[in-house]
C-alpha cells in the first residue's frame, strides 16, 4: 500500500495529495483538479496520468521538526538580537554624548572638549536657570525669544547662549538604571581605614567651615553602623543609611578636599551612583544621615555643575530636614543622658541653614520658588555664630582640626535673608504684577536692608563698595582662611547688587518703543543700573588682580561670578553702545576671557579646566556681539551725520 503523501513529481510541484470526495466542486473546471490524486492504489494520481509521467513514491521521508520548540527557540534568538541591539545602541549614543558633553573626569581617555565641536543645542531657559531671572530691557526678558530678537536688532546677528555646556547639566543620556552592581556589590565599601582618613582629612581642612555637612562626634556612629556585619543575610534600613552616608562623604571629598590618598581606593569616578541607588532604598523615611548624603551628594553635583540634578537633590534635602524637625529651632535638655541627643538635634540645625542657604542660591539663579521660607522656619541665628570673624584658625595642621569653630557656611546667613527678600519681591510671580513704582520702592528697601548687611560685617572682612584696579582689597596680615572668607563676602555682597539693582530695567515697559525713557523715570533707572554696573566691573577687576587667592580655593566656588558680571557689561554695551564707557566695559569683557589663564592648573579639575574653556568662549561671544552693537550704533550715527550734511 502506498503511502498517503503526494508522489514524487507532484511534491516537486508542491502540489498536495487529496482524495476525490474532499476535492471542491467550486474548483472542477479550474486547474486546481489537476492534484495528486489516487483512485486506486496500483494506478498512478491523476496528475502523472493526465501527463503520462512515471508515478513513483522512491524519495526519503522527511522528519517533522518541533514546530513549537522552532518557534521558541527563533523568538529567544530574536529577543538576544533585539538587546544586544539595544545596549550596542545605547553604549553608542551614551559615549557620543560624554565625548560632547562630559568632563575627563568622567572618562579619563578623553581630553577635554573642544571648542570647534558642535555643542548640544539647548533651551533658552536653561541659560536663564543659571545666569538668573533679573537680565531685561524696557520690561523684556532677554533670556527670552523676544530678547533674542533685541539683541539680533541691536548686533545684526543672533545670539546663541544656549549652546554653551556651562548653562546648566545638558545631559540626556538614556534611561539607564543608577547602577548595575549586584547586591554584594552596591553594598560594598572601601576599607574603613581609607574611609577614616578621608573623613579625618576633611575635618583638618577649611572646606568643613564652610560646608558643616559632617559632625566628628556623630560621623564616628555612621562608621560603626556603615562597618557592622550584615544580619540574616541583609542589611538594616540604619546600615543601608549609614552606608549611603559613608559613600556620599567620600565621593564630596575626594572632589573637593581632595586627599592625597584618595585615588588609590577610587579608580574611576567617585561611587555618586552606588550612594544614591543605596539611597533610594531608605528613601521613604528621614534620617540624619540620609539628610548627610543627600547633601554632600548635592554638593558634589555643583562642584561639577550639573544644577539639574543638584536641584532635585536639594528639593529632596529640604523635605528630609523638615521631617526630622530643623527647620525649627528645639529647646535642648539639661539631662546628662541625653548630650548625644542634643548634639544631634543641633547637627541637624546646622543641616537645615546648609540647605536653607541653597535654597536662596537655587531660587535667585533659577527663578524657582523657595522650598524653607521665614514664614514657616525659625530664622533665628544659630549661638555663636555672631562671633565666626573674631575666631583664630589653629596655626598648624598637625593634630589641630577646624571643629572648634563656629561654621561659617557657603554664604553668610544674613545675607541669605536678603536673597529670600529678593527672591519674593522682585522676582516671584507675584512680583510681576506690580508697577514701575512698586518695583523702584522694592529695589530702594533691598538696597538699605543690604547695606544694612554690609555695615554689620567687621570692618577687617567688610565688602567694599567698588575695586579700582590695583587698589588694596585684603589686609596684610590676614592668612588664608580669612583671605577666602573676605573674598566670597566680596563677591556675594557684589552679586545681590546685581541681583537688585539690575531688576530697575525692568521698568519701563509701557515706554518699549519709545527711543527714551521719562527724566524722572530715566534718572532713577541709570542710579540703580550704574549701581550694577561698578558691582559687575568691581567683580571682575577683583578676580583679576587677585587671581593667586584661587589657588588657596576651589575654583567651582566662584566659577558663577564671571559669567554674571559679564552678561551685566555686555548688556549697558548694547543699550548704550555709542558711550565712551561702554568701550571701556568691551575692553573689560576682552581682558576678562584670558583672566583664569595665569591660575595654575594643578589647583584646577578637568571639569574646572572644561568648565573655564567654555566660559572663556561665552565671554567671547560677548565680546563679538558687543563690538557688533558698537560698529552698527557708529556705522547707524555716520550715515545720519551725513544725511544731516
Amino acid at each position: 500500500m502506498r503511502p498517503k503523501r503526494a508522489c514524487d513529481v507532484c511534491y516537486k510541484r508542491k502540489v498536495h495529495s487529496e482524495p476525490p470526495q474532499r476535492r471542491n466542486p467550486r474548483f472542477a473546471n479550474t486547474d486546481y483538479k489537476i492534484q495528486c490524486v489516487i483512485e486506486n492504489v496500483d494506478e498512478p494520481c491523476e496528475w502523472c496520468s493526465h501527463h503520462g509521467l512515471s508515478c513513483t513514491f522512491d524519495r526519503e521521508t522527511q522528519k517533522k521538526s518541533n514546530n513549537v520548540q522552532a518557534i521558541v527557540s527563533d523568538v529567544q534568538e530574536l529577543l538576544r538580537r533585539v538587546v544586544h541591539l539595544e545596549n550596542a545602541l545605547s553604549q553608542i549614543q551614551y559615549q557620543g554624548q560624554l565625548s560632547d558633553q562630559t568632563s575627563p573626569r568622567s572618562m579619563p581617555s578623553m581630553t577635554p572638549t573642544s571648542t570647534t565641536s558642535k555643542p548640544q543645542t539647548r533651551d533658552i531657559g536653561d541659560v536663564a536657570r543659571y545666569l538668573g531671572q533679573n537680565w531685561y530691557h524696557k520690561g523684556i526678558p532677554i533670556l527670552s525669544e523676544r530678547g533674542r530678537d533685541w539683541i539680533r536688532l541691536k548686533t545684526g546677528q543672533d545670539a546663541h547662549f544656549e549652546r554653551f555646556h556651562m548653562f546648566g547639566s545638558g545631559c540626556n543620556f538614556p534611561a539607564l538604571p543608577l547602577t548595575n552592581l549586584s547586591y554584594d556589590e552596591l553594598h560594598k565599601l572601601p576599607s574603613r581605614q581609607h574611609s577614616e582618613s578621608c573623613l579625618d582629612a576633611f575635618f583638618r581642612s577649611s572646606f568643613s567651615l564652610f560646608y558643616p555637612v559632617l559632625d566628628r562626634a556623630l560621623v564616628q556612629e555612621t562608621l560603626e553602623m556603615a562597618y557592622q556585619d550584615r544580619i540574616d543575610s541583609s542589611f538594616t534600613r540604619s546600615q543601608v543609611s549609614a552606608k549611603a552616608c559613608i559613600l556620599a562623604a567620600l565621593c564630596m571629598i575626594t572632589r573637593t578636599v581632595r586627599p592625597r590618598d584618595a585615588s588609590k581606593y577610587l579608580q574611576g569616578d567617585p561611587p555618586v551612583d552606588q550612594a544614591r541607588s543605596l539611597l533610594v532604598l531608605v528613601s521613604r523615611e528621614a534620617c540624619i544621615e540620609g539628610l548627610q548624603a543627600t547633601l554632600m551628594l548635592q554638593i558634589c553635583k555643583i562642584s561639577i555643575g550639573e544644577w539639574k540634578d543638584a536641584s532635585t537633590l536639594h528639593s529632596t534635602a529640604c523635605h528630609m530636614v523638615c521631617s526630622l524637625g530643623g527647620h525649627l529651632k528645639q529647646r535642648e535638655t539639661c539631662d546628662s543622658s541625653s548630650v548625644a541627643s542634643d548634639r544631634k538635634i543641633r547637627h541637624i540645625r546646622t543641616l537645615f541653614w546648609m540647605s536653607y542657604v541653597f535654597d536662596k542660591d537655587i531660587s535667585l539663579r533659577s527663578g524657582q520658588p523657595p522650598l524653607l521660607t521665614e514664614d514657616y522656619c525659625d530664622l533665628a541665628i544659630p549661638e555663636g555664630y555672631a562671633s565666626r570673624y573674631g575666631c583664630q584658625p589653629p596655626s598648624g595642621q598637625g593634630t589641630s582640626t577646624f571643629g572648634r569653630l563656629a561654621p561659617y557656611f557657603p554664604v553668610d546667613l544674613g545675607l541669605s535673608h536678603v536673597k529670600e527678600k529678593t527672591c519674593r519681591l522682585l522676582y516671584s510671580p507675584k512680583s510681576f504684577t506690580i508697577d514701575d513704582t512698586q518695583i523702584l520702592l522694592h529695589i530702594r528697601h533691598l538696597d538699605i536692608d543690604l547695606e544694612s548687611w554690609r555695615s554689620s560685617i567687621p570692618v577687617k572682612y567688610r565688602p567694599k563698595l567698588s575695586i579700582t584696579s590695583g587698589g588694596p582689597l585684603l589686609d596684610s596680615e590676614m592668612d588664608s582662611l580669612q583671605r577666602i572668607i573676605c573674598l566670597h563676602l566680596q563677591l556675594e555682597y557684589h552679586y545681590l547688587v546685581t541681583a537688585i539693582h539690575t531688576a530697575v530695567r525692568r521698568c519701563g515697559a509701557a515706554y518699549a518703543q519709545a527711543p527714551n525713557l521719562p527724566d524722572d523715570l530715566h534718572s532713577v533707572f541709570h542710579s540703580s543700573s550704574d549701581l550694577s554696573l561698578e558691582a559687575s566691573r568691581s567683580t571682575l577687576t577683583l578676580l583679576k588682580g587677585h587671581i593667586n587667592l584661587l589657588e588657596e580655593e576651589a575654583f567651582w566656588r566662584v566659577a558663577f561670578y564671571p559669567p554674571v558680571a559679564a552678561m551685566s557689561l555686555f548688556m549697558n554695551i548694547l543699550i548704550h553702545p555709542i558711550d565712551p564707557r561702554g568701550q571701556v566695559d568691551l575692553g573689560i569683557l576682552a581682558s576678562a576671557i584670558s583672566m583664569f589663564q595665569n591660575t595654575s592648573v594643578q589647583s584646577l579639575t578637568a571639569d574646572d579646566i572644561e568648565y573655564l574653556q567654555e566660559m572663556n568662549n561665552f565671554v567671547a561671544e560677548l565680546v563679538r556681539l558687543g563690538n557688533l552693537a558698537i560698529w552698527n550704533a557708529r556705522k547707524e550715527e555716520n550715515r545720519e551725520s551725513r544725511d544731516r550734511e
